[in-house]
């Protein structure tokens, strides 16, 4: 038996021998010692485990998994109601959402726009703010068509006093 050193820098290596009686000591020490430990141990653990579950710690568990088993349906009932709560929260806020989506299209009909002019359906983006080029901050750019012709924008901007 040889156990060959490697250096990690990739020196070279060192070969050590080993004859019989070394080797008989080494496989006991790498083999036979870990096996016996862990039997032992073992026959440790299982000692101390007669001791530790004993019919008096188990009546004394029983309470408190009662109590635990009633906590838990507590919060599942509790859990219930909030989902329950929220799903009616969803419903309404869908009915809402159908309801702006029907007045758009009255919107869209009373002002006889055509129906790829605008859809309520989709959201549209109708501006992009941001800061282009050398500019000194954040801006928007936008035109005004009125029948098809560009117009003055100002007219439709309404400031108000800060």
């Amino acid at each position: 038996m040889k156990l060959i050193l490697v250096d990690q820098r990739h020196a070279p290596t060192k070969t050590i021998g080993f004859n019989r009686w070394l080797k008989g000591f080494i496989s006991v020490c790498l083999l036979g010692a870990p096996v016996t430990l862990g039997y032992i141990g073992y026959q440790l653990a299982s000692f101390q485990n007669a001791r530790l579950f004993t019919e008096e710690t188990t009546q004394n568990w029983d309470p408190q998994i009662k109590l635990q088993i009633e906590e838990l349906a507590e919060l599942k009932e509790d859990s219930e109601r909030q989902l329950e709560a929220l799903t009616l929260r969803l419903a309404m806020l869908q009915a809402k959402l159908v309801r702006l989506d029907r007045v758009g299209q009255q919107i869209t009909t009373l002002a006889k726009l055509d129906d790829d002019e605008f859809d309520f359906s989709r959201s549209v983006r109708v501006a992009l703010v941001e800061s282009t080029g050398i500019s000194t901050g954040p801006h928007v750019h936008f035109e005004v068509y009125k029948n098809g012709r560009v117009v003055d924008p100002a007219t439709y901007i309404h400031r108000t006093a800060r």
